[in-house]
């Protein structure tokens, strides 16, 4: 059976979802990425916002800090950076075939529930999955009443 839909992909820093409400909007493999706990405060806001009646939010945010094999990845922080990066802020060395870096923010469970509290919305479970042991990413469904 085919449900009636319509897949929006945007760029959410240049094109926030500021108009429109949704049925269902989904954040998968973003929140770890963006820098400071302000803006992802702020993006839980937003996308909490646009949720119709009855409609769903689903967040993810991987638990990369919580497993060796990642924490391997970290490299330090150059010095003129140091002083500007909050806590369970890291740079990670991808490590697929030439060197990428990439920024990511250890979401931990307090600070989760912190963002599901921000989006005004009830939260119907919070559960692990994903990963050689099925606990790489900490997933949120979250209901508007």
């Amino acid at each position: 059976k085919h449900i009636p839909a319509t897949l929006e992909i945007r760029d959410v820093v240049q094109s926030p979802p500021d108009v429109g409400y949704y049925d269902v909007v989904v954040a998968f493999g973003l929140l770890h990425h963006i820098p400071s706990y302000a803006y992802r405060q702020r993006f839980m806001q937003i996308l909490g916002s646009r949720i119709k009646p009855g409609g769903v939010l689903i967040v993810a945010a991987w638990c990369f800090y919580e497993f060796d094999r990642f924490r391997a990845r970290i490299i330090p922080w150059q010095n003129d950076l140091a002083n500007s990066v909050e806590a369970h802020d890291y740079l990670l060395d991808w490590r697929r075939g030439q060197t990428a870096w990439r920024y990511c923010h250890y979401v931990d469970e307090a600070e989760h529930a912190q963002l599901i509290r921000a989006t005004g919305l009830q939260e119907i479970i919070t559960y692990r999955a994903d990963g050689f042991t099925n606990t790489v990413n900490r997933y949120s469904i979250l209901k508007r009443n």
